[in-house]
């Protein structure tokens, strides 16, 4: 397929010789038609560098946000570490003293059981009352 600037160019060649004025008018059509092709593409070029820049800050900030995100991860993974350290401290402690507490329910409960076996709940009953009051968990054993 032959473009407008051969049509023009050729169209001038068939001109006389002697016609220069003709041919070189000719010759400044085809010229500022090849311009215009140059300077559309010019301006498709530059819309596309623009957008191609527009697309690249776009990309610039969202790696900004990914690299904020890790950082804030790595931050909530350190806490939450930390958290789990001391959950499993808090835990050692209820623990061991689920233990004591278990075996001060032991001793309370034989020491009512001594009580009841040599009749010192009716020769102490006040004794005997905090003592079965400390066993249920209520009242203050100190009153």
């Amino acid at each position: 397929m032959r473009s407008e600037w051969e049509k023009l160019f050729t169209a001038q060649r068939s001109y006389r010789s002697n016609d220069k004025e003709a041919f070189i008018r000719g010759c400044e059509a085809a010229y500022q038609h090849q311009q215009s092709k140059v300077d559309e593409l010019t301006e498709q070029r530059d819309s596309f560098i623009k957008a191609y820049e527009i697309e690249m800050d776009k990309s610039v900030e969202l790696q900004k946000r990914v690299d904020e995100l890790k950082v804030g991860c790595g931050l909530q993974r350190d806490h939450i570490k930390g958290l789990e350290a001391e959950l499993k401290k808090a835990w050692t402690t209820v623990d061991q003293a689920g233990h004591k507490n278990h075996d001060l329910v032991m001793l309370l409960n034989f020491i009512k059981e001594h009580f009841e076996m040599n009749d010192l709940d009716k020769a102490m009953p006040r004794v005997y009352e905090k003592l079965e009051q400390a066993l249920k968990g209520g009242g203050d054993a100190n009153q």
